[in-house]
């Protein structure tokens, strides 16, 4: 049986904040300069890259703890983050992919910095289900630049901390207590983007705060959903969560766009702030503009 939800919504949008549509970009110097071609992405290096992580290797490669709820795998450096999202993503190991391993703990220890590469979203080639515990910690300067991987208009992208994250109605994934501070996403063929997941279906996001600039488009026909934290939820819940980035965002087709959310289907926040500017420009092709303050569309029943 569906759910219908009952909104508690706080919203400031103040100073820097609110909705623009045909204004200047307000993200300014917050956005880098556009290569011209892809031959000026080759020399483009990935935290994986740097670190020379080789597939096929479990979490207890990487970690001493179990990974449970007493005894959570801990995340201290960048290269331990670095770790957690190259598992996450290697298809020749079972760990984090499946719901066996929604009960899959990681605890934060200290603040993480991602200044010097790009970062590649756990759960970008395929789904995360584990849980992840902030701790209170941040994780700074984090750079996302889709270019390197086009949209091919079949297979979905999805861009953030987190790329794709999927619990399951009896038991929801949990991102709790994170802080992004600085950096930068730009993504411009991309499915779904947000500041902590792109695309997440039964997710309990709880207490982040967001202060990342998110650059987004397409060059293909199809829809795509852009959030300050998260860009496109089913059976998401978003508790205490705000955003003080700026969204620049045009699309082809139809456009969702929020300063918490893109999109949302059967889901609820309370309590979240967006305190960031939103751009949106239209094209002569778009079908729907779904922009707003904290989400650009919720649906129910």
């Amino acid at each position: 049986m569906f759910r219908c939800f009952c909104f508690c919504i706080y919203t400031r949008l103040f100073g820097g904040g609110g909705i623009l549509s045909g204004a200047k970009n307000p993200l300014g110097s917050a956005q880098q300069s556009t290569p011209n071609s892809i031959s000026d992405y080759e020399d483009m290096l990935y935290w994986e890259d740097e670190l020379g992580l080789e597939t096929g290797r479990r979490l207890d490669y990487y970690f001493e703890e179990s990974g449970t709820y007493d005894d959570p795998y801990l995340i201290s450096t960048t290269e331990d983050l670095v770790a957690l999202a190259f598992v996450a993503n290697d298809n020749t190991v079972d760990d984090l992919n499946t719901e066996d391993f929604s009960n899959v703990c990681f605890k934060q220890t200290d603040d993480i910095s991602l200044s010097g590469y790009f970062w590649k979203p756990i759960g970008w080639s395929r789904a995360y289900f584990a849980q992840y515990d902030g701790n209170g910690h941040s994780i700074e300067n984090i750079q996302i630049d889709d270019t390197p991987y086009p949209h091919d208009g079949y297979h979905p992208m999805y861009w953030g901390l987190f790329g794709q994250v999927v619990g399951t109605y009896d038991k929801h994934a949990v991102i709790e207590n994170l802080t992004l501070s600085g950096g930068d996403y730009q993504c411009y063929d991309a499915s779904d983007v947000g500041g902590v997941i792109g695309h997440g279906e039964f997710v309990d996001i709880n207490n982040c705060k967001v202060e990342v600039a998110i650059t987004s488009g397409s060059g293909y026909e199809y829809s795509s959903c852009v959030g300050g934290i998260i860009g496109w939820g089913n059976y998401v819940n978003v508790n205490g969560c705000s955003y003080y980035g700026g969204i620049a965002y045009a699309q082809a087709v139809d456009i969702f766009c929020g300063g918490i959310a893109g999109n949302l289907t059967l889901s609820q926040m309370s309590n979240c702030i967006n305190n960031g500017p939103i751009y949106c420009l239209q094209t002569m092709y778009a079908h729907y503009t779904n922009v707003g303050g904290l989400a650009g569309a919720v649906y129910g029943l």
